[in-house]
């Protein structure tokens, strides 16, 4: 498990929570986003416990991730923006795509 930022963004934390998003129940649904970064998460946690992993779901939280990254003045949140997008750019090599 690996803390990235807010409430969903990390790999195993979904909804606050150690968990994988596979595992994803109508409770944490519930669970607020913190900003348009974690929002991304949320929804990329969400299609994979809907509909399982796709290049698709990592690409779309890749562009919010890299323009969060762009967008924001604060360097901290650039800076996990940055690496939710470098992982989701790389989550490619992982699964042979």
């Amino acid at each position: 498990m690996v803390r990235v930022h807010g409430n969903w963004c990390g790999p195993n934390w979904t909804a606050g929570q150690v968990k994988p998003a596979s595992e994803i129940t109508r409770a944490d649904l519930k669970v607020k986003c913190l900003d348009t970064l974690d929002c991304g998460c949320k929804q990329h946690d969400i299609t994979i416990g809907t509909v399982g992993h796709s290049f698709a779901t990592d690409e779309k939280l890749r562009r919010i991730a890299e323009r969060e990254a762009l967008r924001v003045w604060w360097p901290y949140y650039a800076m996990k923006a940055r690496m939710v997008a470098e992982a989701m750019a790389k989550s490619r090599w992982f699964r042979g795509k």
